[in-house]
């Protein structure tokens, strides 16, 4: 009997060692204390005061399931820190709150059971208003010519956030009553030539730019005028206050009056432009009408003066030798203040007219 329980007690003996072998073989090792892998592709989209994060999930979770990610924020490359903790398998974050054109560095980090991982790249971004329609053209001016005006323009301070595409022209008898002349659909654009006019008339204009979102405000009001007069001229008459010398003046064997345009003053060498005078009578007055070429753009003093016959080399242009007196003695004869034209481009410049005086006053006024 004894050697029957000894048996049977063996037996369960080496049956509870065989289960608790075959029980440790069949026991799974666990992978829930491993953290996931980086979060991968980490983008950042600026908005107005927020930047958008998206990234994809990691490629290895560690065994258990994503609980979360941890959002890292700063203001240098390396120097972040927490900012937020956001659950479950989202992929984004909106971070609001921010400053416009302000430049912030996120990473980001997974989470599970066990912990968090390794960091996301490291990426960027700078928000930035929302796009808007862009500001209005800088310095618009017309500039007349024979039957056309043209138009000249700079690109706006602000093109809105999106790229100019092109500007719109507005034309009108009176400043008030505007409408649409042509949309100039090309970014590079600067100017417009409008042949659409009478010499004349008076013409108003106003610009605008426009982007993908809409069209900028209108530049203020531009008056203009075409009209047939030479290019780069000026024009007008001079009218001789004391006409004692008149005979004198008409003695042409002993020399001539003239009218000159120097782009610099007091001269340092031959006029711009020089036209002899040929005097008449009118309203009692001895008056003489010119008309000056000059070479472009800029500003001249025009003045009036006598030429002795015979002269020798210099006496004309030098310093000192412009006047109008009946002795024919040179005389400084200009007025500092009120001798300037300006020649704005391609447009003459009429009725320049001048006061002169024949006699010793030996000097010469604009009206």
């Amino acid at each position: 009997m004894a050697k029957k329980i000894r048996t049977i007690s063996l037996l369960m003996i080496l049956s509870f060692m065989l289960i608790a072998s075959c029980n440790k073989d069949e026991t799974p090792v666990s992978a829930s204390n491993n953290v996931p892998t980086s979060p991968q592709s980490l983008v950042i989209t600026p908005g107005n005061l927020l930047a958008t994060l998206t990234w994809q999930a990691p490629s290895n979770i560690g065994g258990s399931t994503i609980t979360g990610y941890n959002i890292y924020r700063g203001l240098t490359s390396g120097g972040q820190t927490f900012i937020k903790t956001i659950t479950g398998a989202v992929l984004s974050y909106n971070d609001s709150n921010l400053t416009n054109g302000t430049k912030y560095y996120y990473y980001v980090t997974a989470l599970n059971n066990a912990g968090e991982s390794n960091r996301s790249n490291e990426a960027f971004a700078i928000p930035i208003p929302n796009p808007t329609v862009p500001s209005e053209p800088l310095n618009a001016y017309a500039l007349p010519g024979n039957n056309k005006v043209t138009l000249f323009w700079d690109i706006p301070y602000n093109n809105g956030g999106k790229p100019i595409l092109g500007y719109k022209i507005y034309k009108g008898n009176d400043s008030t009553n505007l409408s649409l002349l042509v949309a100039v659909d090309t970014a590079s654009a600067r100017n417009y030539i409008d042949l659409s006019v009478i010499n004349f008339n008076n013409y108003y204009y106003k610009i605008t730019a426009f982007n993908i979102i809409g069209e900028s405000n209108r530049t203020y009001s531009i008056k203009t005028t075409p009209s047939p007069y030479d290019q780069n001229s000026i024009s007008g008459r001079v009218t001789f206050v004391d006409t004692i010398g008149y005979y004198k003046f008409r003695d042409t064997t002993k020399g001539y009056y003239n009218i000159s345009a120097f782009g610099q003053w007091p001269p340092m060498g031959p006029a711009s432009a020089n036209v002899k005078l040929y005097p008449y009578m009118m309203n009692g007055k001895m008056v003489a009408d010119y008309k000056l070429i000059v070479p472009g753009n800029g500003s001249y003093t025009i003045t009036n003066s006598y030429n002795k016959l015979p002269y020798s080399a210099g006496s004309i242009y030098g310093l000192g030798k412009w006047g109008s007196d009946t002795s024919h003695v040179p005389a400084i004869v200009y007025d500092t203040t009120n001798a300037r034209v300006h020649i704005i481009n391609s447009i003459g410049n009429i009725n320049i007219n001048y006061l002169s005086w024949i006699d010793t006053t030996k000097k010469i006024y604009r009206f």
